[in-house]
């Protein structure tokens, strides 16, 4: 039995967050959203705009840099 895997695009992505004060949990939708680009693109980048979103949110957000190297943050 094979499995049927889907070809990644061999297509640059960039997807822009912008974090605003409003922002919740931040961190766990940079990190879905990096595990949905991974599934079809073969590269691809997320860059977070820091707009008055709260410190804590970023903090964790920056915490995410050393695990997923897609991310920019930009503040």
């Amino acid at each position: 039995m094979t499995k049927n895997k889907t070809k990644k695009q061999d297509t640059f992505v960039s997807t822009v967050v912008v974090a605003g004060s409003q922002t919740g949990n931040l961190p766990l939708y940079v990190s879905d959203l990096s595990s949905r680009l991974k599934e079809s693109f073969a590269n691809y980048e997320i860059i977070v705009i820091d707009n008055n979103a709260p410190e804590n949110e970023i903090f964790a957000v920056n915490e995410l840099l050393a695990e997923l190297s897609c991310i920019r943050l930009i503040r």
